[in-house]
């Protein structure tokens, strides 16, 4: 099965120029929620960590390989 390039209405490839517009938005997009992301787990791990501390509590891997 081929894909057909997606583009310009008639389906012809976008020129380099738009495509590569294009794909600097997607990354910028990728990176924006990665940076988000990696914020809201930080977070989360300090609230974790705050918890922890206040009950008295905490927590541990174990690697049994």
């Amino acid at each position: 099965m081929t894909e057909t390039p997606q583009g310009i209405p008639d389906n012809s490839p976008l020129p380099i120029n738009e495509a590569a517009a294009d794909s600097s938005e997607l990354l910028e997009t990728t990176l924006e929620r990665l940076r988000r992301t990696e914020q809201s787990l930080r977070q989360s791990e300090a609230r974790l960590v705050r918890a922890q501390k206040i009950a008295g509590m905490g927590s541990w891997e174990w690697n049994i390989q």
